[in-house]
């Protein structure tokens, strides 16, 4: 692993390779996401806090927890994002379901999507959210919107959340672009 980052590093430093730069999901001209890109995000902490720890977060079909057991890395998938038109997608796998016991309540995230339409991003995603038969809301849409710096619910995530109003901000997203 060390031979491979030092190569990388050299590489980098004689002008090789573009270098990696891990950057925040708003940006507002991302170039392209690279093969072994990745999204790392909590979601929203307090979400794994109100369901009792990161004991009751599942990660599946690809998604893995990482050291801190409160972030979620969903790994790359493909890329069409055009830099000249700043219109695209970077799509990522996995699934992460966060449960609580008591209530069978589910808020269930998979293969998330950051869309660009003419440099303005929004966090698409396949979102389930269910509470003992009271609540079952299903679909893929625009959940989060990140043009404005933070990600914020949107109207649609509002409906396929269920639990948590337009608005409403969730905890930054990070992946992965080449410069």
């Amino acid at each position: 692993m060390k031979l491979r980052v030092l190569l990388a590093a050299a590489a980098v430093a004689l002008g090789l390779i573009a270098a990696p730069a891990v950057t925040s999901a708003v940006s507002s001209d991302p170039v392209a996401a690279q093969a072994n890109s990745n999204l790392s995000w909590s979601g929203r902490k307090s979400l794994t806090e109100y369901v009792g720890g990161p004991a009751q977060v599942t990660v599946s079909e690809g998604a893995t927890k990482l050291k801190d057991n409160v972030t979620y890395d969903w790994p790359f998938v493909s890329s069409d994002y055009n830099p000249s038109t700043k219109t695209g997608s970077i799509n990522f796998k996995g699934k992460v379901d966060w449960w609580h016991s008591g209530y069978n309540f589910h808020v269930v995230i998979s293969n998330p999507s950051i869309v660009y339409k003419n440099g303005v991003g929004q966090l698409w995603a396949d979102v389930h959210s269910t509470l003992e038969g009271q609540i079952d809301s299903k679909g893929r849409d625009a959940v989060w919107d990140l043009s404005g710096g933070d990600t914020i619910v949107t109207e649609a995530g509002e409906k396929l959340l269920a639990f948590y109003a337009k608005g409403e901000k969730w905890d930054p997203v990070n992946y992965q672009v080449a410069k």
